[in-house]
């Protein structure tokens, strides 16, 4: 290891010296059997010293299947790090789940590329439902071979938050949302063990569920193997970043929720510049899996800039396809005097930015207000922010309970420098997947060139206030030149939550043009309901009927919109 060590030191004081950039084989440092995590964070320290230098790092086209690793979070795991290319040229890398592919912070002109990832162990279980209790207000679930039985009480307790987490259940012939299931996730109360070592009843909190569950339906859940130590849970993080690409990664199944970890497949957080997500693919890890993943595919929150998604493939998630969307600022204390604590110090809010304000008991908005001082989670603004409703902090409410609906009419701030203006998401396939293709909460964006098929809602357009919080309120989207075929629901959905139920005037300036939509059985001939907003237009689009035939606007776009007050 020590010779190791010298020879990456030279190779790299060579590359200093000489000042141009270079090229280093993953493989001059690594053999197979050693900690590749902690091998590739080795190479990326040196690297680091260079100060910015060109430099390309090169895996072999060959299978790497790296061991669990406490020596680092990540494989690539690049902080404060700038004119980095990684190129996997094929290869295959097979991590622990207590790993991570990718994590980036603080970083600037970074280009990860040419990957084939999977999880060594699969984090989610799947079977049949071989009964249903609606008396006792159970189902028996039995697990199919091949996948992870469940663990013990005593480790959930111990390690999870949540306790036990939540599952879907599913078509009994293909890998699709029950249509008349819940349309969401199934949270659990309790399991109980049977005498046979892979089966369970499963007490969901929903009475609902067991009254459209029938006997050999297909049900999968997440499950845990160990407490995960490591911080980035995510596939792929990249955060206060700019210029930073993803290209040609292929990911065979992602983890979800991990130990106490709630993971997404790319995560984008405060990033001040572009990330783009380009020819990437989201997949089953296996042939015959009902998920790619348990959460989220794309998830990008309260980034300057985009992202841009663009030529990618994405099937099986079990969450939302691609979110891009805002979190709220959280005051939980109006101090007086223009002054407010805030729920933690957060990175975008920052002496000179400027806040939207969101009533979601209303539906109202308010901007012009500019912080003006501010001291870990205490700011300071020119102007009081008017008629404030604090928040209830969120570890005095009981998570998936109806406790979280205390915060329904709770103020929502959002940095308007940070809400993913100009995004894009093109010239990509959303294949079978459980709810949505895409959710938009931002602003200022373009949706086109896409295929959606076999979603439970193709795109929907709003913010949420309630349970959860995401936002702002959208507006200025072009939707154009995409096709939906089967979608079970809705191809789009456009909606503003308030608890009111009020009319939102900031829902506004959507733009639909040369769309094709083929619609399911069971859509009811319903392309697009639009619950709230407003100047929302359509422009030559096509609307098929189950039966062939041509629908007009009025048949196909239904607009179920409150009364302006």
């Amino acid at each position: 290891m020590k010779n190791l060590n010298k020879i990456l030191a030279y190779v790299l004081a060579f590359i200093t010296v000489q000042g141009y950039a270079t090229t280093i084989k993953f493989d001059d440092f690594y053999k197979d059997g050693d900690d590749g995590i902690a091998v590739m964070n080795r190479i990326l320290k040196d690297v680091k010293a260079t100060n910015g230098k060109q430099t390309t790092i090169v895996f072999s086209k060959k299978l790497y299947n790296f061991p669990i690793s406490r020596n680092g979070d990540a494989l690539l795991e690049l902080k404060e790090m700038k004119n980095v290319t990684i190129d996997g040229n094929g290869a295959t890398v097979v991590i622990h789940p207590c790993n991570s592919f990718s994590f980036l912070r603080k970083c600037e002109n970074i280009v990860i590329k040419n990957f084939i990832t999977r999880y060594s162990i699969k984090d989610f279980t799947q079977g049949f439902v071989s009964e249903v209790n609606a008396k006792d207000g159970y189902f028996t679930f039995k697990v199919q071979d091949g996948y992870p039985l469940l663990p013990s009480d005593d480790f959930v307790k111990k390690y999870s938050r949540r306790g036990w987490s939540w599952g879907s259940m599913y078509q009994p012939d293909k890998p699709m949302l029950k249509f008349d299931s819940i349309n969401h996730v199934i949270f659990i109360k309790k399991i109980e063990r049977t005498s046979e070592n892979n089966v369970y009843k499963v007490f969901p909190k929903s009475k609902r569920l067991l009254k459209t569950t029938n006997k050999n339906d297909r049900f999968l859940m997440s499950t845990f193997y160990e407490y995960n130590i490591n911080k980035h849970s995510g596939h792929v993080s990249v955060l206060n970043s700019s210029n930073i690409t993803f290209e040609n990664l292929e990911a065979q199944g992602i983890k979800g929720m991990f130990g106490a970890g709630h993971c997404l497949a790319y995560f984008g957080g405060n990033n001040e510049g572009l990330i783009t997500i380009k020819k990437c693919k989201i997949t089953y890890r296996d042939k015959g899996d009902l998920t790619a993943g348990v959460v989220d595919g794309v998830h990008f929150k309260n980034n300057k800039i985009g992202p841009h998604i663009i030529g990618c493939c994405f099937e099986g998630i079990l969450d939302d396809h691609v979110n891009i969307s805002a979190n709220p600022i959280r005051i939980v204390k109006d101090l007086g005097n223009n002054k407010y604590k805030l729920s933690r110090h957060t990175y975008i809010v920052k002496v000179g930015t400027k806040l939207g304000v969101y009533y979601a008991d209303t539906g109202k908005w308010a901007d012009g207000i500019t912080v003006v001082a501010k001291k870990h989670n205490i700011i300071e603004t020119d102007k009081p922010i008017p008629d404030v409703i604090e928040w209830i902090p969120q570890d005095q409410l009981a998570f998936t309970t109806g406790e979280v609906w205390k915060n329904k009419n709770q103020t929502h701030l959002f940095s308007m420098d940070y809400l993913s203006d100009n995004f894009r998401v093109a010239d990509n396939y959303f294949g079978i997947q459980r709810v949505r293709a895409i959710v938009v909460r931002s602003r200022n964006g373009i949706i086109e060139n896409n295929t959606f098929e076999n979603s439970n809602i193709g795109i929907w357009i709003g913010n949420e206030a309630g349970s959860f919080h995401e936002g702002p309120v959208p507006q200025n989207i072009v939707v154009r030149n995409n096709v939906f075929r089967n979608i079970q629901r809705n191809c789009v959905l456009i909606s503003a939550a308030n608890s009111q139920k009020n009319f939102v005037e900031q829902l506004c300036n959507l733009k639909f043009s040369n769309n094709k939509y083929y619609l399911s059985k069971t859509s009811k001939n319903r392309a697009v309901v639009i619950t709230n907003g407003r100047d929302i237009t359509f422009e030559n689009e096509t609307y098929i009927a189950p039966d062939g035939s041509t629908l007009s606007e009025k048949q196909a776009v239904k607009r179920f919109l409150p009364k302006k007050k």
